[in-house]
């Protein structure tokens, strides 16, 4: 029997047959409205008194019920058929969880709910049930469905990626991330358009080197037009993802804790200077892992090539003193610093700049920084200078120093 007001009696009735069993399926009971059955017995034309069951709505159970990471909380998402959008969640804690705690319940709609109270390392069970109007008009709940998760604190990104190719090999280091294994992918990028460009008009940047004003602070520092920003081959930096869509995507260099890879599928440095560089450079790209999450970290263009060698930095108070080594046949190099981070390559425009010369820095015995008294911590990068086709330009294999690591990451006022 259905509850249709619209019907004689207010009921609509439907036969499901006979049986000499003592129990019997309904498959077709519609849902959403009020259902009962009544039973009576057969003998030739003779009926029983029926016996009537009581009454009740049958509503669909949530679909696609799924949870992920979002930030520090768990987001569960699921799907309701039409004409329903409560739901209760109950949260417990699953059996193969380390922790233990009380149940917790919480009300939602829309299809969807983050929980943001949430223990890293605990392994959660959820049970979403559909809220819907009893027959008699109380608040009632279906059986439910259930996801269980594990809470995994968001990876931190790699930031810090560094490519030395000077020994013959191209390796890899970074700064660990703890509680993560961090994945380097290598991806083919197309030819650096800046060189392309330098290399069709010609000389674009002087050939000599600029003196050092007084105070040590290089006279003429370069500037230009930061390059047009390549998109990254996973998405910008700190962005998530899931371990699954990274299968399959570009050339899987290898996976580490502790934070040095060597690339071994690497084409080799090449020693040649004048080489041509229009040629693409390879983006390296570090991905932090823990478990399912996947952040996205800085990555590094790098094309083998003559290299910078021996780079250190002194702290003599007053001065900065760089030493370092030219590449065979290089002649100048240039030098860009920061007080935030690392120069993010040779024509970062948040940075300062000087060129230097090979006799420069055995006269001078190094390149010198004067009057840095401000207590902030220094990056510097060094880049060296090639000409081709009549132009000079950095390329891009820069040596990378820190100056007062762990003091003020800006310059007092």
């Amino acid at each position: 029997m259905v509850a249709d007001p619209s019907a004689p009696g207010g009921r609509f009735e439907r036969s499901l047959g006979t049986t000499g069993s003592t129990e019997l399926s309904d498959a077709g009971v519609p849902r959403g409205v009020t259902v009962w059955h009544e039973v009576m017995s057969t003998a030739g034309g003779r009926r029983s008194k029926p016996v009537r069951t009581p009454p009740l709505v049958i509503v669909p159970e949530v679909t696609s019920l799924r949870a992920h990471m979002d930030g520090d909380g768990v987001a569960l998402a699921w799907r309701l058929d039409a004409g329903y959008d409560d739901v209760l969640i109950e949260r417990t804690f699953d059996e193969s969880s380390p922790f233990r705690g009380a149940a917790r319940r919480f009300r939602a709609t829309g299809g969807q709910h983050v929980d943001r109270d949430v223990q890293t390392g605990a392994t959660y069970r959820y049970r979403v049930r559909v809220s819907y109007p009893d027959p008699f008009g109380a608040l009632a709940h279906t059986s439910g469905v259930e996801v269980v998760v594990t809470v995994v604190r968001r990876p931190r990104p790699v930031l810090d990626l560094e490519v030395d190719d000077s020994g013959g090999t191209t390796v890899l280091r970074w700064t660990t991330v703890p509680g993560a294994l961090v994945r380097i992918y290598a991806t083919e990028a197309p030819p650096d358009p800046v060189a392309v460009a330098g290399a069709e008009a010609g000389a674009s940047e002087a050939g000599a080197s600029a003196p050092e004003a007084p105070g040590g602070d290089p006279a003429g520092h370069e500037h230009g037009p930061r390059p047009a920003a390549e998109p990254e081959p996973f998405g910008p930096v700190d962005h998530e993802l899931s371990t699954a869509s990274l299968r399959g995507r570009e050339r899987l260099v290898g996976s580490s804790r502790r934070g040095r890879l060597v690339d071994t599928a690497a084409p080799d440095p090449a020693p040649d200077p004048a080489a041509d560089p229009t040629a693409g450079p390879t983006v390296y790209t570090p991905v932090s892992i823990a478990e399912d999450r996947a952040v996205v970290g800085r990555s590094i263009r790098h094309r083998p090539g003559p290299h910078i060698r021996a780079l250190r930095a002194v702290d003599q108070g007053n001065t900065i003193t760089l030493t370092f080594q030219m590449p065979p046949g290089i002649t100048e190099a240039r030098v860009l610093w920061r007080h935030d981070t690392t120069p993010t390559g040779p024509d970062d425009p948040a940075a300062r700049r000087a060129k230097v010369t090979n006799s420069s820095l055995e006269i001078r015995g190094g390149w010198h920084l004067r009057d840095p008294q401000d207590g902030a911590t220094y990056y510097f990068a060094v880049y060296p200078l090639v000409r081709t086709a009549g132009e000079v330009r950095a390329v891009p294999n820069g040596a990378h120093v820190t100056a007062r690591a762990g003091a003020r990451p800006n310059p007092s006022e």
